[in-house]
C-alpha cells in the first residue's frame, strides 16, 4: 500500500498551488497536472533509487562508498536494506561511511536486524549520529561498536586502509583520520570548533574526512582543515528538481546546501569538498518529490 499512497500524498502535495484555480473554476483538466507529476516523481524514484554515483574527489587516496539517512524501520525494511549491502559491495569500496539517521522513529527498541545487515559490509565501516538516533544514542554507540562498526560521536580515529584491499589489488596503506560531530538542534558550527579545539591536530599526511550529518556542521569546518566532508539530512532538499535533470532543491533557494558537492576555496591548493548525501530511505511521510537517493561512491578520477 505504501506506493499508491506515496502517489496519492505527492498529487495532493502538487495540487497545492492550484487551490485557488479550483476555487474559482472547479478542478476540471487542472486535474491532470498534480497527477501527472505525482505519478513521474514517484516513478523517478523508483526506477532509479539508490544506484551508484561516482563523485571526483581529487587527491582522495581510497575509494569510499558513503551511505545516509537509512531510516531503518517499518518503512525501510530489512531486505530493501540487504539489497543496498549488495550493491556496496560490488562496488568494492576501501571504506563504507555512514552519516546518521541509522535509524526513525519507533525502530529504536527493534534494530538489530540493520546491524545484523550492514554487518555483511565487506569494507570497514564507520559511522557519525543523525538527529534520529539521538533518543537511544548511548545504546546503538555501544551496539556499533560491538558489531565492529564504530560511530564516533564527537570524536576522532585513525585508520590506515590498503587501497584496492577489496578487489584483491591492494597497494600501500595510507592513513585516514576521521572526525565524527554529533548531530545538534543549536549553533551546530560552535560545536564543531570546540570539538576541533580540544582533538589532537591529524597526521601530517593523512587525508581528513568529516562526518557530520548536518550540513549546517559541514559549512563551518575551518578552511583547509578537512580535504572531505560528508553530510546528509536534507533527504536532497526533499522536494526538488531530479526528475527533471536539474539536480536543485527548494532548500538551496533558503541558502542550504541541499544535494551534491560543494567547494570551498576552490583555488586553494588543498580545498575543503563537502558532499551532501541524497539519502538512502525513500518511502512514506513525508515522501520524496522527484528526488531520488543514491549509493555514493567517492574516488580519486585522475
Amino acid at each position: 500500500l505504501l506506493w499508491p499512497s506515496q502517489v496519492a500524498f505527492a498529487a495532493a502535495f502538487w495540487g497545492l498551488p492550484l487551490i485557488g484555480v479550483w476555487i474559482a473554476a472547479g478542478p476540471g483538466p487542472w486535474l491532470l497536472l498534480p497527477c501527472g507529476l505525482a505519478l513521474w516523481g514517484t516513478a523517478h524514484t523508483r526506477l532509479t533509487g539508490n544506484r551508484l554515483r561516482r563523485v571526483a574527489v581529487p587527491g582522495l587516496p581510497i575509494r569510499v562508498a558513503h551511505l545516509s539517512d537509512i531510516h531503518a524501520g517499518g518503512l525501510m525494511h530489512r531486505a530493501e536494506v540487504a539489497a543496498l549491502v549488495r550493491a556496496v559491495n560490488a562496488a568494492e569500496p576501501d571504506l563504507v561511511l555512514i552519516t546518521g539517521d541509522q535509524l526513525m522513529p519507533f525502530s529504536e527498541a527493534d534494530h538489530g536486524w540493520l546491524l545484523d545487515e550492514l554487518k555483511k559490509l565487506r569494507a570497514p565501516v564507520r559511522m557519525c549520529a543523525g538527529n534520529h538516533d539521538l533518543p537511544v544514542l548511548a545504546r546503538l554507540q555501544a551496539e556499533c561498536a560491538a558489531a565492529g562498526m564504530p560511530m564516533l560521536v564527537d570524536a576522532q580515529e585513525i585508520l590506515e586502509i590498503r587501497p584496492g584491499a577489496g578487489s584483491g589489488a591492494g597497494g600501500d596503506p595510507v592513513q585516514i583520520e576521521l572526525t565524527g560531530v554529533n548531530f545538534y538542534w543549536k549553533k551546530p558550527g560552535d560545536r564543531l570548533t570546540e570539538l576541533l579545539a580540544r582533538l589532537p591536530p591529524p597526521p601530517p599526511d593523512a587525508c581528513r574526512i568529516l562526518l557530520a550529518h548536518d550540513p549546517r556542521a559541514g559549512v563551518c569546518a575551518p578552511p583547509g582543515r578537512f580535504d572531505l566532508v560528508l553530510s546528509g539530512h536534507t533527504h536532497g532538499g526533499q522536494l526538488g528538481l531530479n526528475m527533471f535533470g536539474w539536480p536543485v532543491s527548494v532548500l538551496r533557494i533558503f541558502g542550504w546546501r541541499d544535494q551534491g558537492m560543494f567547494v570551498s576555496e576552490p583555488d586553494n591548493p588543498r580545498p575543503t569538498r563537502h558532499f551532501v548525501h541524497s539519502g538512502n530511505w525513500w518511502m512514506a511521510m513525508p515522501p520524496r518529490m522527484g528526488v531520488a537517493p543514491e549509493i555514493v561512491l567517492c574516488q580519486d578520477d585522475r
